[in-house]
């Protein structure tokens, strides 16, 4: 009896390991990559557990943001991956330069052949989360303005804002600034003060010091 049990077990596992991997939402040698990671042709029922193969991956894989792992009966493993989006980089307490994302998680060192056409953030690691949220609320406002960032400075509660062509911002630190950054952008395309770099200190609830920059430097 137990013997005709063991067999009929063995012939459905048999039956249900994962003989093709499907996986979408990324691409290039990051795909290949995770799916040499799966492994291909006889992976077993307990190796392609969904939540186990989860946390193994995003563990492996610090630019996956999410995956989502189910199982097509009899034989297919379906990867719907969800690829973290760098915002940032920044310099850990050990010099080592990170990727960041939008929610101000550094999550890997930065690779030899990674584009790196980002703001740079000069900031301690628990300021990061305050960052990422005040990159999205430029992002909001106006994203050539966000694209424009070349550095985001930690003045202590405040922040300085590099901008191209010597543009900056001196901003107050907090949560709720959209919609100062959407003041200034409007204000910053009239026609008086467009055209032109400006350092501009909006520090103050009641009053704004705007300046024309200096070219090729910053106060």
């Amino acid at each position: 009896m137990l013997g005709a049990l063991a067999a009929v077990l063995y012939g459905l596992t048999t039956q249900l390991r994962v003989r093709a991997v499907e996986i979408s939402g990324v691409e290039g040698q990051l795909a290949a990559a995770i799916e040499r990671s799966v492994g291909h042709g006889e992976m077993t029922l307990a190796a392609s557990d969904p939540a186990a193969l989860r946390s193994r991956l995003l563990a492996e894989f610090p630019d996956l943001a999410e995956l989502h792992i189910s199982r097509q009966l009899p034989d297919r493993l379906l990867v719907e991956a969800v690829v973290r989006a760098p915002l940032a980089l920044w310099v850990d307490e050990d010099q080592v330069i990170r990727l960041v994302d939008k929610d101000g998680t550094p999550y890997r060192p930065l690779a030899r052949n990674d584009v790196a056409d980002l703001p740079i953030l000069r900031t301690s690691r628990r300021q990061l989360g305050e960052v990422g949220l005040l990159m999205g609320q430029l992002q909001a406002v106006d994203p050539a303005l966000l694209a424009s960032v070349s550095e985001v400075i930690a003045i202590g509660g405040d922040w300085k804002l590099n901008f191209d062509r010597g543009m900056q911002w001196l901003v107050p630190g907090g949560n709720d600034n959209g919609n100062r950054y959407r003041l200034l952008a409007e204000l910053l395309h009239k026609p008086f003060w467009a055209g032109r770099s400006w350092h501009v200190d909006a520090r103050s609830n009641e009053r704004w010091y705007l300046r024309p920059a200096r070219q090729g430097g910053f106060v």
